[in-house]
């Protein structure tokens, strides 16, 4: 009998360190000598600073809303409008938004009363603020809660200008509290590194593409030739898919390191990070059970098969799965550069790899369960999303084989 699982174990083993071996090659490649979004200095362009718009939309945020629209306001860039959606609000969000627009003239305050059939909330008011910032030669597409230092803005200017960029995308420096925290954001952002490495978004022959939440800054031009949110008007993971247009569409992405210069508290504990990842895991992998039985083979792969061959396997399987460990340490290290979590939390991995993946069943099991997800108390039908889905792709594919006759020799 041990002689009937040592093949299967050698052979995983074996991948395993394959896969993360090469992972942290090119990482380590790719990250030497990268600096921060602290060390690009803020010196004013030759043609001045053009105009930036910030576009936040919120829903029945009264609570914190005062906060984090007043840090934006403190943000030192000289050519700003910021652009705040209450969309259908049923709090205070509305009032709180017109009293700190009565104090900056730079804020601007829209109302959504009415979402139009076919449209998320956020996209649909992040499309109209958009629209409504039609002088603005930069957009950035940001969260309520992200604290920016005040010179910030100007930094990733400088950064979009210095390397020719459309699109500059900042992975904030993440808060935690908790071990469990700090564990858990270390694996969802290996995850995220291993689906998506950064040494391929910014490679234009790749179809590695990457758009993070807290700061998609994007220029007028390159949000125009995509048509804004109108062909991710049912994109749960907008940021994502706005990367992946730019990306298809040709534009290249700038990838930087906001430690020192933003952060993030992304959920106040740990079982807020399941329930976050509940919310729009199955809608992030395009509601297919096929990608997410990969994902959760690909977690197997990372928390559960190393160590199994450490501890079980024979000595092929055990050298493989030392080397896979070590692998995942490594990239966890590289990763400490911006969140500070320390590379021996990657000897946690099976408890990390648990936690991911009962957030995924979890939203797999309550999507099909109702037939659809509810976001921002609005039910969409699974038949709905799919729809959109294959809509998405058609147009994701002709304007990358548009791009592929435009950009022949595959480079950014």
């Amino acid at each position: 009998m041990a002689l009937f699982l040592a093949g299967p174990l050698d052979v995983l083993a074996t991948f395993a360190a394959a896969i993360f071996g090469a992972h942290f090659l090119l990482n380590y490649w790719y990250l030497a000598g990268r600096g921060f979004l602290a060390d690009v200095e803020p010196v004013e362009p030759a043609e001045g600073w053009p105009e930036l718009a910030i576009l936040v939309a919120a829903r029945n945020e009264g609570a914190h809303i005062e906060r984090a629209v007043g840090s934006l306001l403190t943000l030192d860039y000289p050519r700003l409008r910021v652009i705040a959606v209450n969309d259908r609000s049923t709090d205070n969000t509305g009032t709180v938004l017109e009293r700190l627009a009565a104090k900056d003239q730079r804020l601007t305050v829209q109302t959504v009363t009415h979402l139009p059939l076919g449209w998320l909330g956020k996209t649909h008011a992040l499309h109209g603020a958009a629209a409504a910032s039609a002088d603005a030669k930069w957009l950035l597409f940001t969260d309520a809660d992200v604290e920016f230092k005040s010179d910030a803005l100007r930094r990733a200017v400088v950064a979009a200008m210095a390397a020719q960029a459309d699109h500059v995308t900042a992975y904030p420096e993440m808060r935690y509290k908790t071990p469990m925290e700090a564990l858990f954001l270390a694996f969802f952002g290996l995850g995220l590194a291993l689906q998506m490495p950064t040494w391929a978004v910014e490679w234009r022959r790749s179809r590695a593409y990457l758009g993070i939440g807290a700061f998609n800054l994007v220029s007028r031009r390159a949000f125009e030739q995509v048509a804004g949110f109108s062909h991710l008007k049912l994109a749960v993971d907008d940021d994502m898919r706005l990367g992946e247009a730019l990306k298809a569409h040709g534009y290249r992405t700038r990838i930087v390191y906001g430690r020192g210069a933003m952060a993030l508290e992304w959920q106040p504990d740990a079982l807020g990070y399941i329930r976050g990842l509940e919310k729009n895991a199955f809608a992030s992998l395009e509601f297919s059970l096929g990608r997410a039985a990969a994902v959760l083979g690909g977690l197997a792969l990372i928390g559960i098969v190393p160590f199994v061959a450490v501890i079980f396997g024979g000595m092929l399987a055990r050298a493989a799965g030392l080397v896979a460990i070590a692998a995942t340490t490594g990239l966890v290290a590289l990763g400490r550069r911006n969140s500070g979590i320390p590379a021996l939390y990657s000897l946690g991995a099976p408890v990390a790899a648990g936690m991911l993946a009962f957030a995924l069943v979890a939203s797999v099991a309550k999507t099909c369960r109702r037939g659809g997800i509810v976001w921002r108390d609005t039910f969409y039908s699974l038949a709905v999303l799919k729809e959109h889905v294959r809509a998405r792709r058609t147009w994701i594919a002709e304007a990358r084989r548009t791009s592929a006759q435009n950009h022949p020799n595959g480079l950014s």
